[in-house]
């Protein structure tokens, strides 16, 4: 039996989720507003404690050996602690004493993992397997290590395992729902060292396989891995970038709100035609699209690469600026200035998706055109929804009181608050 070969370092992935208003009068819109406000501001304050765009990840390796397939399972502690609710503690230092109520050495979390590793097993085997010709191969799991990277990466759980000996394949399928099925926000990667098969050495251009709610079957040609990240596999991969980035979706709604309105003797007035509501969106959306694809393009191919604090910080400020200029307009005829100059950082934003994926250089212009397509069709999907919404209201007193300037004011302080947060702390 050939020796399991030791698992290199670790692939290193840098930091790449209505009702019907009746009209109010008066003091009772404002009582209405305040509430909704207060209420929203709460929901998103406690939304604005993580990250802005996070996404869980499971790390699966397979690599083609001369006589059988070998790799190993890698999942995050946390995922353990959270959706399998085996309580391992986080890491912690033995030989410094730095060991808490809520932290361990690594022998004690081994302990822990040694004793639950039949239930993670039989979770593994359910939503794990590789099958040849609709028939299953026996995978067998044979070492249990413990991966704590630097730098809050997090820790992970690692089971190794094998096929048995055996002639390699042509084809094989790989069946991989871990952690997917309740959580479409998560992904699992089935990442390629080197497959003996064709020769096929990828050294640190790591190929990857992104399973997801949506597509936990796949196939795979060992006789020559080529793409594998397809660009259609990217379409979702910008769908869900949009859908699970709150700021991105509030600065959408922040340009959307006066969409359906026009100044007129310093006052919001209703639009008097859909088509010209209509124009107003396409104006911003396309401006929008512009910006963030020019700076998405040019981060992805890494012409530019800003701190993504900076990033971040300028994005949570443009929801600021945005909103305060809905509140009390300055800009007027010079919105436009803003939706493109600062769609070109939210782009910059959409690019630190794309590098905590490997993918090997010569296939980015495919995978950078999949994954501004799903952020055009997630971004058009949220327009779908909200423009038709404040169309129907935009007459309504509520309108204007409630809608525009409350959502307003809670839309700048979200942003604030994320603003100090990301620039500060």
């Amino acid at each position: 039996m050939n020796p399991i070969p030791s698992p290199p370092d670790r692939l290193e992935i840098r930091s790449f989720r209505p009702g019907r208003f009746q009209p109010c009068r008066g003091g009772s819109v404002r009582r209405v507003g305040l509430q909704l406000a207060l209420a929203l501001l709460h929901v998103l304050l406690l939304s604005a404690t993580g990250s802005a765009h996070t996404t869980g990840e499971t790390y699966v390796w397979l690599n083609v050996e001369e006589d059988r397939l070998t790799g190993r399972v890698e999942i995050n502690l946390n995922d353990l602690r959270d959706k399998l609710g085996i309580d391992v503690p986080p890491a912690g230092d033995s030989t410094t004493g730095d060991v808490t109520a809520e932290s361990a050495p690594a022998d004690d979390r081994m302990t822990i993992l040694r004793e639950t590793q039949p239930l993670v097993l039989d979770y593994l085997r359910r939503h794990y397997g590789i099958s040849v010709a609709s028939k299953p191969v026996p995978i067998q799991y044979i070492d249990l290590r413990i991966l704590d990277l630097p730098d809050d990466e997090g820790s992970y759980a690692q089971y190794v395992y094998q096929t048995p000996v055996g002639p390699i394949p042509d084809v094989i399928t790989i069946r991989n729902s871990l952690f997917v099925e309740d959580d479409f926000t998560h992904r699992s990667l089935v990442c390629i060292e080197r497959n003996k098969k064709s020769g096929q050495e990828f050294e640190g251009e790591f190929t990857a396989m992104v399973f997801g709610a949506h597509n936990p079957v796949q196939e795979l040609d060992l006789n020559h891995i080529d793409l594998l990240l397809r660009p259609r596999d990217f379409i979702w991969q910008g769908v869900l970038h949009i859908w699970i980035g709150i700021d991105h979706i509030l600065f959408i709604v922040a340009l959307l709100l006066p969409a359906v309105l026009v100044r007129q003797e310093g006052k919001w007035v209703p639009v008097p035609s859909f088509r010209q509501a209509f124009l107003n969106i396409v104006k911003i959306v396309t401006l929008f699209t512009v910006a963030h694809s020019i700076t998405l393009s040019l981060a992805a191919l890494g012409v530019i690469d800003l701190p993504s604090r900076w990033v971040e910080s300028l994005i949570a400020l443009s929801i600021v600026l945005v909103a305060i200029n809905t509140i009390r307009p300055r800009f007027n005829d010079k919105t436009w200035l803003i939706i493109f100059g600062f769609g070109l950082f939210h782009g910059m934003g959409f690019a630190s998706v794309m590098s905590e994926l490997p993918f090997r250089m010569i296939h980015l212009v495919k995978v950078l055109i999949g994954f501004n397509l799903g952020v055009e069709l997630g971004q058009l999907a949220i327009v779908a929804v909200v423009f038709p919404l404040i169309f129907l209201l935009r007459k309504r007193e509520l309108y204007q009181r409630v809608v525009l300037i409350g959502g307003s004011v809670v839309i700048g302080l979200i942003a604030s608050y994320w603003f100090v947060e990301r620039a500060f702390t």
